[in-house]
């Protein structure tokens, strides 16, 4: 298989800090090296943020995502399987803005990133994440986005979500996305992606690695007991790729300074070869 490996080292519009610091601890741990150990081409990029960008936080936010979209778009256009590696959830608009219509959505996150800009008391742009990916919030900003179409929320499944303020707990409650709680989504999401109208037969895989239970794998200051343990997470991938091919992966929101121990740098790794088979099991 033929991978492109796309960094996007920002947190909120700044480079290396914070979770920005994720893509480059996971290279350097050798991720590519591991890719192209089991048989895969790999190529690597990173985005970059425009010299001439305004310094407040959305216009930061949305060239980022400008960019990582042609980053994605060219990787498509290659054939290559996008394996994107960043500090933000909101980096997902840029990465789905070369999906083919009809691309499901399965989104594993310890919050549901379902507020707007009149719901959020945190001001933070990613709890307003899928919100963006499914057309409730920042529909401007995503607009400026070359290609990116607006998911419906019948084609997204949200794995893991428990930490939740109460407008967005309404939201998501008279929406029509799907939620997998942690300990039954490796049993049901195969059957929810197949009984999706159409089938879910392409899907963007986005990975918050808060998802994870922190007792098992800390990956930011946000986790909150409850979430998937490593081997839950492992099989619950494996069941998508078992039913869909994957258009993109997204890994999120590791900060390295939190993972102590490097279980959630283990973790990561085993969660993209369940979704990447080895070329001689293809």
């Amino acid at each position: 298989m033929e991978i492109a490996v796309i960094a996007v080292p920002y947190d909120a519009g700044r480079r290396s800090v914070g979770v920005g610091l994720g893509p480059a601890r996971l290279l350097e741990a050798g991720l590519a090296h591991q890719l192209r150990d089991a048989g895969h081409e790999v190529r690597e990029t990173t985005v970059e943020l425009p010299v001439a960008t305004a310094a407040h936080e959305l216009a930061r936010i949305a060239a980022i995502q400008r960019e990582l979209a042609d980053a994605v778009r060219t990787a498509v256009d290659r054939a290559e399987l996008p394996i994107v590696l960043a500090g933000n959830c909101s980096t997902a608009v840029g990465t789905l803005a070369a999906a083919p219509e009809a691309t499901a959505v399965v989104w594993f996150d310890a919050h549901g990133d379902y507020n707007t800009a009149e719901t959020t008391t945190t001001g933070m742009v990613d709890g307003l994440a899928l919100s963006m990916v499914t057309g409730r919030a920042l529909c401007n900003l995503a607009a400026g986005v070359k290609g990116f179409a607006a998911i419906d929320e019948r084609r997204v499944v949200l794995v893991g979500a428990r930490d939740l303020d109460p407008p967005e707990e309404q939201a998501l409650a008279s929406s029509q996305v799907t939620r997998l709680a942690a300990d039954d989504a490796s049993g049901r999401v195969a059957g929810v992606l197949r009984q999706m109208r159409p089938p879910a037969r392409l899907v963007y895989v986005h990975l918050d690695l808060d998802v994870l239970d922190p007792a098992h794998a800390r990956a930011n200051q946000y986790g909150v007991p409850g979430g998937l343990t490593p081997a839950s997470l492992v099989k619950t991938l494996a069941a998508i790729a078992d039913v869909a091919a994957i258009y993109a992966l997204a890994i999120t929101a590791y900060d390295p300074e939190c993972d102590t121990d490097g279980a959630t740098q283990r973790t990561a790794f085993q969660a993209i070869h369940a979704l990447v088979p080895r070329p001689d099991r293809e």
